[in-house]
């Protein structure tokens, strides 16, 4: 088998969303690749896979089944094998996640958006273009950060916002479009458009081009360089497409920590956990424990989510500057 369902978008999930490291996400790709799809292919279930996503609760339910029923190396103390059920689980969270139409329906309950681009996606047609928004939304939806002992626990951020009142709701529906409004996407020197401003996006030759809406075909992008300046993307496809803030979040707590009370208390109840990681153990974890308390804290996360998302900006840029800044 030379590739699987999703393969390329499983890899992006995995890095970006899951926080997975590179070489574990290369394993886990090359493990479902050569050990467990053509394992399920020789015991005659791999049909199934080909019919994703109207299948899709089926795929899932003869995939753990099978691992459970038939003992899919559980028995075997071989460290290859165990990899293959990690790789196999790991899989089936992305593919629950790419096929949740949770996001979707929060978008329908925003019935007049403030966001130009939101506007825009419930009509898009364009796939590549749907893709990258999509793909950037993911980025920005898993960026926790923390300064000094101050957290920014996005995911956990969402699920409180979510169960608020449906203006907070509407609202973490629509930060991250209001975010995406406002990127920076570089023509030249002189010139910066943003993603409204185009109409596909592709890379041709290692560069990045763009069509744009006024009718400018094959217009070439450039990334900011870790010195600031702008060069051409030598890049192999849009994975490698990143999102860095003009002014990062790191130092957006650090310097407005005292207008930011909530944040302030919900750290504090992060802090009971202290086993738990940022990222998806916290925001589990915490969200199962202390849910009575954060539930009323929605509208004061609106409120300062709003803030700091006004006090910078964000630019598109080549992965490989964004890690040497």
């Amino acid at each position: 088998m030379t590739t699987f369902l999703l393969e390329k978008e499983f890899k992006q999930w995995a890095i970006d969303i899951a926080k997975l490291q590179e070489n574990t996400t290369s394993n886990y790709r090359s493990w479902m690749r050569n050990q467990v799809l053509p394992y399920f292919e020789s015991a005659g279930i791999l049909g199934v896979w080909d019919n994703l996503p109207t299948a899709f609760d089926d795929c899932l339910t003869s995939g753990l089944q099978h691992l459970s029923v038939l003992d899919f190396f559980v028995n075997n103390n071989d460290v290859l094998d165990r990899n293959n059920i990690s790789s196999f689980r790991s899989y089936c969270k992305f593919l629950k996640y790419y096929f949740n139409d949770e996001e979707k329906e929060e978008i329908e309950k925003v019935e007049s958006p403030c966001s130009p681009l939101l506007q825009r996606m419930k009509t898009e047609n364009d796939e590549n273009f749907k893709a990258l928004v999509k793909r950037f939304k993911a980025r920005l939806s898993s960026q926790d950060r923390v300064s000094g002992d101050l957290y920014f626990p996005v995911r956990l951020l969402a699920k409180i916002l979510r169960n608020g009142s449906s203006e907070t709701k509407a609202y973490w529906a629509e930060w991250r479009y209001l975010y995406l409004d406002e990127l920076k996407l570089y023509t030249s020197k002189s010139e910066e458009i943003g993603l409204m401003d185009i109409s596909t996006i592709g890379i041709f030759d290692n560069r990045c081009y763009i069509d744009r809406e006024n009718g400018e075909k094959k217009v070439e992008l450039y990334t900011k360089t870790k010195d600031g300046e702008l060069r051409s993307f030598n890049i192999s496809d849009e994975s490698e497409l990143t999102l860095e803030h003009t002014v990062t979040m790191k130092s957006l707590l650090k310097k407005y920590a005292d207008n930011l009370p909530t944040l302030k208390k919900i750290t504090e109840i992060c802090k009971r956990y202290p086993t738990a990681k940022l990222g998806y153990e916290i925001a589990q974890e915490v969200w199962e424990n202390a849910k009575q308390e954060l539930t009323p804290l929605a509208s004061g996360v609106q409120a300062e989510m709003e803030f700091l998302r006004k006090q910078t900006r964000l630019e598109l840029m080549e992965a490989s500057e964004n890690r040497n800044r």
